[in-house]
């Protein structure tokens, strides 16, 4: 009596799968490519070139700008700003060392910035734009300010969210328009029944990306101590079910090629 040996279907199979894995790979992938590159064209990247202020005696918008430490009469020290008729007199949230010379001594704190945005430009275009009038630079003050009663170098360094950043920007009329920040915090995943969803537990008045703020405060902040990346709105968010499609059709593909292309055994 002879018996058969059955026939192997696991080579037949692989390759299906395969065959599937590749078309489905591809479609994913083009649907992927349309909404990132959608994405990009509903919400373009802003992009600002800064250089701080390093003197303090400047012009700006045809008035003098001065920059001047005081003590008033408690001996409390303030940044004081003078812009033509105009003064502004900033309490120092995280004293310095005194002795050094110019914007030095709040350097942990302050900065004085003119910039302009260059989205689409190169730092020669955005200089040339300038020269010709066709971009007006800014200029700002950006401070950050810890916790009232914490020590700076210790826990108010390490306690982010209680940090605010106030920006004073001149006007060209003279004057400055203020505003005040908070630093960003990450949403949490709120579970309620059956339904889990996004709860924004962001403040307001929180720093936005893509805002001029927002690039202008990292500049303030200690070094490795910014906001940590949300990716709730930007590329990577718009793919969507495209991305975890994308990447299971991959894994099944390359799984699927390796059975089939396996050497037979004896």
């Amino acid at each position: 009596m002879c018996l058969k040996r059955p026939m192997n279907r696991t080579r037949p199979i692989a390759w299906t799968i395969a065959a599937v894995a590749v078309g489905t790979l591809a479609f994913s992938s083009i649907r992927m490519a349309e909404r990132v590159s959608a994405f990009h064209r509903a919400n373009p990247r802003q992009i600002y070139a800064f250089k701080a202020v390093t003197v303090q005696k400047f012009n700006y918008a045809g008035k003098p700008v001065t920059l001047t430490d005081e003590d008033d009469a408690s001996g409390t020290w303030h940044f004081v700003v003078r812009y033509g008729e105009d003064e502004l007199k900033l309490r120092v949230t995280i004293p310095g060392d005194r002795r050094l010379p110019g914007l030095l001594p709040h350097e942990d704190w302050l900065r004085v910035l003119r910039f302009a945005e260059a989205t689409g430009s190169s730092l020669d275009e955005l200089r040339a734009k300038m020269e010709s009038g066709q971009v007006a630079d800014r200029l700002a003050i950006v401070t950050r300010t810890p916790t009232i009663g914490s020590d700076p170098g210790s826990w108010g360094e390490l306690d982010r969210k209680a940090w605010k950043f106030d920006f004073y920007e001149f006007k060209p009329a003279g004057g400055f328009d203020h505003e005040r920040k908070s630093f960003p915090v990450k949403q949490r995943i709120k579970f309620s029944g059956d339904k889990a969803g996004q709860v924004p537990t962001q403040p307001e008045d929180e720093l936005k990306e893509n805002t001029w703020e927002y690039q202008a405060a990292l500049m303030v902040m200690p070094p490795a101590r910014g906001p940590n990346p949300q990716f709730t709105n930007d590329g990577l968010h718009a793919m969507g079910w495209t991305l975890p499609v994308t990447s299971t059709s991959m894994l099944a593909l390359i799984g699927s090629l390796m059975i089939a292309l396996a050497p037979r055994r004896k």
